[in-house]
């Protein structure tokens, strides 16, 4: 029992730093906050997320649009990462907006390869609720294909 309630206060401790990184003005403090909560979702997903996973959701994907590429790049990585700790949540609230945003995501050069990482490991844990973007996906795939030929 005390060794429970001793992860979780390090888990909050952990969490406030977090907080106060994302709230800095430098992007690395912003990577580096998202990395350390990419992490905590991979070691204890299910008991962190308890009550909070709307907050997580929005926190992260909250710098999808940011200017820096890594950001970018490491939200659209966090993103299955989301949809794993409570997909029906996820399906629900915010499936068919990350699903724009990574769509939208592979018309870019740079950040394609890791949109189309994002929505194969989405596809794996949402299954058949895929369907509904399957024409955008088959799109990007054939629009990448001709582009490389």
């Amino acid at each position: 029992m005390r060794k429970n309630a001793l992860k979780r206060q390090q888990y909050r401790k952990i969490y406030e730093e977090i907080q106060k990184g994302l709230r800095l003005p430098n992007p690395e403090a912003i990577h580096g906050s998202l990395l350390a909560l990419k992490e905590i979702f991979n070691c204890n997903a299910a008991r962190y997320a308890e009550g909070r996973y709307q907050d997580l959701c929005e926190i992260v994907l909250r710098y999808k649009d940011h200017r820096d590429i890594l950001i970018r790049k490491t939200v659209m990585l966090m993103i299955p990462d989301l949809t794993k700790l409570d997909v029906q949540e996820f399906v629900i609230t915010f499936f068919p907006s990350s699903m724009n945003y990574l769509l939208s995501q592979l018309k870019k050069e740079k950040e394609r390869s890791t949109a189309f990482m994002s929505i194969g490991k989405i596809a794996l844990e949402v299954g058949s609720n895929i369907s509904s973007h399957l024409d955008g996906i088959l799109a990007a795939i054939k629009e990448s294909l001709i582009l490389k030929g």
